[in-house]
């Protein structure tokens, strides 16, 4: 079969299978250490191995195309199988640094992950990075500081200056509700619109900020047992529906809705900032603070 391939396209393809057999045996595993961030040097002849058998999976399934009408025999298309295979997981090595969380740009590895933040009002640079978990905040300040060429005259106390914060890519930072690298907007996550739509011929797919702002109203207005699989998270219906307002369990309703906000790890901190009581409704303000480090409002009606 092999013979009979290099006879129609003069290529050897079963030379291009041993190479890909003995790169997933010897080298695969180098570079997804490297990509999972257990290792700080890239293997660079892994990695070169890489990206040739990359680019050659790519010919070998052109080969296929352009010579599909003298493939007469079953056996070329598990050939073709074989080489898409092969193809499908070559790419998903490449794209592992997104599985692991990693920050990845290009072709190089960084163990730090860099988001900007918004500062607030009369927020000092100290409180700033202690807000965000620094636990050095006398010399974590004057790195944010140099990192951003910060200079007096540009600091205010009046909140709403973008600064520029690196967070080491440790496990306190790791985040199962996405799957790809964890820098600035990416943070977020895609996801598609709650409300099947189809655009361009394939599903929506939302924005990063209408990514993370679909999943806090789906979280805000989540009700106990709406959720087949967890069904312990959200509000307890039963203690709004029926219920005189003066009667609400209120501090039951705000354990409830931060448990429920515990299942998004993309959520750093959930504050609310008032409770309004008019008649017969309740309106709690909140303030969801993400891990990119930007602050989300949202009203929750009871």
């Amino acid at each position: 079969m092999f013979d009979d391939f290099k006879d129609i396209t003069g290529y050897d393809i079963e030379t291009y299978f041993r190479r890909f057999v003995t790169f997933i045996t010897d080298q695969s595993q180098n570079i997804i250490d490297y990509y999972s961030g257990l290792v700080d040097t890239l293997d660079r002849n892994s990695f070169a191995e890489y990206e040739a058998l990359l680019a050659e999976s790519t010919y070998v399934v052109d080969l296929f195309d352009l010579n599909n009408e003298r493939f007469n025999t079953v056996d070329f298309w598990e050939l073709m199988e074989w080489a898409d295979d092969i193809g499908t997981k070559l790419e998903t090595i490449g794209n592992f640094s997104k599985f692991a969380r990693s920050s990845v740009k290009k072709e190089s590895f960084d163990t730090n992950v860099s988001v900007e933040v918004a500062t607030r009002d009369n927020e000092t640079i100290e409180e700033l990075v202690t807000r965000l978990g620094s636990t050095d905040r006398e010399n974590d300040w004057v790195e944010v500081a140099i990192n951003n060429r910060l200079e007096q005259e540009d600091y205010t106390l009046n909140g709403g200056v973008i600064l520029s914060v690196t967070y080491k890519n440790n496990a306190r930072f790791f985040i199962e509700g996405i799957v790809d690298n964890p820098e600035g907007d990416r943070i977020k996550g895609l996801d598609i619109d709650k409300k099947i739509t189809f655009e361009n011929n394939d599903l929506k797919v939302l924005s990063y900020d209408d990514t993370i702002k679909q999943s806090l109203n789906v979280l805000i207005n989540l009700r106990k047992n709406d959720n087949p699989e967890f069904p312990q998270y959200g509000v307890d219906p039963s203690v709004i529906v029926g219920t005189n307002i003066k009667s609400i369990a209120l501090p039951s309703v705000v354990r409830q809705i931060f448990q429920t906000f515990s299942t998004n790890d993309r959520v750093s901190k959930i504050e609310i900032s008032s409770v309004d009581i008019n008649g017969d409704s309740v309106s709690m303000d909140m303030n969801i603070y993400i891990k990119s480090g930007e602050e989300q409002k949202i009203v929750l009606n009871l």
